[in-house]
């Protein structure tokens, strides 16, 4: 079995440097992950209203990053109906040192006040940009390293108030990782 930066390579991706983006690789998981679906010939992820769904995210620090910077996720969305949407999503980063296993979950830092809402126009490409680190660059206050793998778990979280019941549609190929 190939490597993750093997994997990457075979697929095209490429990582950013210090200040710039990073490819991700998104995985499914059966019975999970939200609707593959299509919207104007791209592929998306439809992320229904009250359904428990997660899309899982994995990128590979640069080796150009500098210990400190801030990590953030910019993804790319749409919203189904009329109006201005407002929109719930939960993001979980974990921080997989180099030899460390896949599974190891100690170091997680979930995104600014658990749940950030994404406001969005009918129908548009919409942008949000959601924290993977803390304040200081860290996540659950360990430092980032070059080579460092990190986890994002994407997750829909129930509305409250004002939110909109309506289903949003991620956008991966619009999506990315700044290493500011």
């Amino acid at each position: 079995m190939a490597n993750l930066s093997d994997r990457y390579t075979e697929l095209g991706i490429t990582i950013g440097g210090g200040g710039g983006g990073g490819g991700f690789i998104w995985n499914e998981t059966p019975g999970n992950s939200p609707t593959r679906a299509e919207l104007a010939g791209e592929r998306v992820y439809d992320f229904e209203q009250g359904a428990s769904q997660t899309l899982v995210g994995w990128v590979k620090v640069p080796s150009s990053y500098s210990a400190g910077n801030q990590i953030s996720m910019t993804i790319g969305f749409a919203v189904a109906s009329a109006g201005i949407d407002k929109v719930k999503m939960n993001t979980t980063a974990t921080r997989i040192a180099t030899g460390a296993a896949v599974t190891d979950v100690t170091n997680q830092h979930a995104s600014t006040a658990a749940d950030t809402t994404l406001n969005g126009t009918q129908n548009a490409l919409n942008f949000s940009v959601l924290d993977l680190t803390d304040g200081s660059g860290e996540i659950n206050s360990v430092a980032v390293a070059p080579g460092n793998l990190i986890k994002v778990e994407l997750t829909r979280s129930a509305p409250a108030g004002t939110e909109d019941t309506n289903d949003i549609r991620l956008i991966p190929s619009v999506t990315e990782v700044t290493f500011s």
